[in-house]
């Protein structure tokens, strides 16, 4: 049996349309529970979840807690399952018909302990299209290689026996970002196989404004921190983000640092290394760019501008999350 955990917080607007897509699954309903973990919602997600419990064939079990994000939603939905495949997704995904499917048939390969699905997208905003190639540049990385070290909760299965021998989620990562990687690098560091199925799709809610974007990756930045405080192997095992992102993250960080210098320095050197160091930001991302302007030029035209903000924000968050980490640790010594 596979077990469906799903952690919701406050999602009125998406937990039916993901639980209607449950419900659409082509696996017999016998083979498959779900289980909601209502994490403390203030709006009216759970009554919702209730109602559709009436009109569901599956199995929908509801578990409620107060908040305590999603890594202790997920341990606690594991923990009541009956399935021998644990199988994740989050309250704003709608899983293809056959996902489950497509899951299950990953996992006759008795070596293998783990599966990651694949986002796409329904939506119409450049921001949103422009999150879903960015993904996609990710997805090109996975399919170069056999195995893969880190996976995503919004769609991705583990045995469960593998997930209880590593003790799950990591509970020090308060909301959803960090958890998953940490524990899919720490399966797949020691031995286990892990998968990529990029036929087990489900569709995901992007941020559809260039402030929501820019959120979410300053809250990547910020908590990327912990994750390599806690799993410093995480720097050098990570075959999710593109080497260009790293790329650019160091060449940003040139460029600020440079501009700040040429504040009491105002050589002509200094400028031209910035002019250049600009050029190669932009341009070291080239194949993004050809993946784009191949599929939708409206975004390409808009792409340089997703980039940027993208990186920004990145570096933002880092550096705030090493500041508190740094103030945090000096206050515990003293």
């Amino acid at each position: 049996m596979l077990s469906v955990i799903i952690p919701v917080y406050n999602a009125k607007k998406t937990i039916e349309d993901c639980l209607a897509s449950l419900e659409n699954q082509s696996l017999p309903k016998s083979e498959y529970e779900v289980i909601c973990v209502d994490d403390g919602s203030i709006d009216d997600s759970l009554e919702i979840i209730k109602k559709t419990k009436k009109k569901v064939r599956y199995k929908l079990n509801i578990l409620t807690q107060k908040n305590q994000g999603p890594a202790v939603a997920r341990n606690n939905g594991v923990a009541v399952s009956d399935g021998h495949i644990i199988v994740f997704t989050d309250s704003d995904c709608e899983l293809e018909k056959n996902f489950l499917e497509k899951i299950k048939l990953s996992f006759e390969d008795k070596e293998i302990a783990g599966v990651q699905g694949a986002y796409k997208t329904k939506q119409k905003s450049k921001v949103a299209r422009f999150a879903q190639y960015e993904i996609e540049q990710r997805y090109d990385i996975y399919k170069r290689n056999k195995y893969i070290s880190m996976m995503g909760t919004y769609a991705a299965a583990y045995k469960k026996e593998v997930f209880q021998y590593y003790g799950g989620f990591d509970t020090r990562f308060p909301i959803a970002s960090g958890e998953d990687f940490a524990l899919s690098s720490k399966v797949s560091s020691n031995g286990h196989k892990l998968v990529f199925n990029e036929d087990a799709i489900c569709y995901h809610k992007h941020p559809d404004t260039i402030s929501a974007y820019s959120k979410q990756k300053y809250s990547r930045g910020y908590w990327r921190n912990l994750l390599y405080k806690l799993y410093p192997s995480n720097i050098i095992n990570d075959d999710y983000t593109p080497n260009t992102l790293k790329i650019q993250f160091v060449l940003l960080s040139l460029i600020m640092l440079l501009m700040m210098i040429s504040m009491l320095f105002q050589y002509t050197a200094i400028f031209v290394m910035i002019f250049l160091l600009i050029a190669l930001f932009f341009v070291v991302d080239y194949k993004l760019y050809k993946k784009i302007y191949k599929k939708d030029k409206a975004v390409f035209l808009l792409s340089p501008i997703f980039v940027f903000v993208r990186m920004m924000s990145i570096i933002l968050g880092v550096v705030m999350g090493s500041s508190n980490w740094i103030v945090d640790n000096l206050s515990v010594q003293k």
